[in-house]
């Protein structure tokens, strides 16, 4: 009788289950307390506790609004609830999307979106696991999202109470089910539409590849939700109450002091390097164009077009993260791509080591946060430094992965499991 094939390899190998059990839970005790310490009872209470405040100003309040017939884009809604700001400019998803928790009572919702967060960090470690040909049984999963939950990043979204991490499965839907299963391609897009800097590249991407069923399918449905959902919240007007709330957003995200935690190629053009007026733009747009470029130059020379390997998804989630706005806790986009090509590493080629270094500093780069920048005076050379590590790194990143999918037959290999 032939034997079993070994299982693959995994994060955890020789530690037991309940290690990677307790060490989970340790984090998520540590967190919840981190959560506790800091949590503002108070829509302009003390600075210094700011914990589940976009929960509040960009989840929460925003469905109860929406359930009480008022339009949550007006200018107006941070006057008439207990938030901070105005609702940015996030795609009308987003409403529809959490609309039960404006069903609880705020401290509830916020509790239980708390714990959604926590099993969504579970759920994008199992699928980057998988995806990477690795051992997905719980104790590399939660080895993983444990991994997550520590990262720069993950404690960002987790205790700001952010919707990072359904975007990014979205994402991952998009990029891995979009040539193969359409109608999972096309919600992937809906998913990622709560947050427009996303989507739009994601269904670039997308087209890039061929995915036109998906791409076609899942606009369609975001701009009949969308549409619907603006209509509803505030009639006729709604959806220029929702253009005035982009505009709004533009001028307080131009404020030095409030955007230094951006990582985009905008950022490090306009702010890090400061570059002439414009060069946000330009360096926006040449991120893009390289990246769509990069992504159908390695999805040719992969093992499959359908089942992009590590590089591709490097190229495509890079793609996603420079061209627009984005901040440091977006950088969670970036699990799926980090452990395909971690995976990848186990084979004898190796030259994408550098491309994982460099993909890996916005999760553990220290400097770019409140305690260190508070010192500094926007606009100076430090200021400029510290706040631009996040962006120059994956700027760089996107250069040197454009450059191993021209080199890809002599430097690389395909992801185990991949064709």
């Amino acid at each position: 009788m032939p034997s079993e094939p070994p299982p693959p390899p995994g994060l955890v190998r020789r530690a037991p289950a309940r290690v990677a059990v307790a060490a989970f839970l340790a984090v998520v005790a540590a967190s919840t307390y981190r959560a506790v310490e800091r949590h503002a009872f108070e829509a302009h209470g003390d600075r210094g506790r700011w914990a589940m405040t976009d929960f509040r100003d960009t989840l929460y309040y925003p469905a109860v609004a929406f359930r009480a017939g008022a339009n949550p884009w007006a200018a107006r809604f941070a006057d008439d609830h207990p938030v901070q700001r105005p609702l940015p400019p996030y795609g009308p998803v987003v409403v529809l999307a959490h609309w039960p928790l404006g069903l609880l009572p705020v401290h509830v919702a916020e509790v239980v979106y708390f714990l959604s967060t926590i099993g969504l960090a579970v759920a994008v470690a199992g699928v980057a696991l998988r995806t990477g040909g690795l051992d997905a049984r719980l104790p590399s999963v939660l080895a993983l999202a444990t991994l997550l939950l520590l990262s720069r990043p993950g404690q960002q979204n987790l205790l700001l109470g952010q919707c990072t991490l359904e975007v990014v499965l979205g994402c991952y839907l998009g990029l891995l089910q979009g040539a193969r299963r359409p109608a999972l391609g096309a919600l992937g897009i809906v998913l990622a539409s709560m947050k427009p800097q996303f989507a739009l590249p994601l269904a670039l991407l997308m087209l890039a590849r061929g995915d036109l069923r998906a791409v076609a399918a899942g606009v369609a449905a975001t701009g009949a939700l969308s549409l619907g959902t603006l209509l509803a919240a505030g009639g006729p007007d709604g959806p220029a109450a929702w253009i005035a709330a982009i505009g709004r957003s533009n001028a307080t995200v131009a404020d030095p002091a409030v955007g230094w935690t951006r990582i985009d190629a905008g950022f490090l053009a306009g702010r890090g390097l400061a570059l002439p007026e414009g060069a946000e733009l330009t360096a926006g747009a040449a991120a893009l164009l390289l990246g769509l470029a990069a992504f159908r130059r390695a999805l040719a020379t992969g093992a499959s077009t359908a089942a992009p390997d590590g590089l591709a998804l490097a190229l495509a989630c890079l793609t996603i993260l420079l061209p627009l706005y984005h901040v440091a806790y977006d950088a969670l986009l970036l699990t799926l791509p980090i452990v395909a090509l971690v995976a990848a590493a186990r084979t004898p080629a190796r030259a994408h080591a550098a491309l994982i270094a460099l993909l890996l500093v916005p999760a553990v780069n220290q400097l770019a946060s409140y305690p260190v920048v508070r010192g500094l005076a926007p606009g100076e050379p430090a200021w400029r430094i510290v706040t631009g590590i996040n962006a120059a790194a994956l700027v760089a990143a996107l250069l040197h992965a454009a450059w191993l999918a021209r080199r890809r037959p002599r430097f690389l290999t395909r992801l185990p499991g991949s064709g």
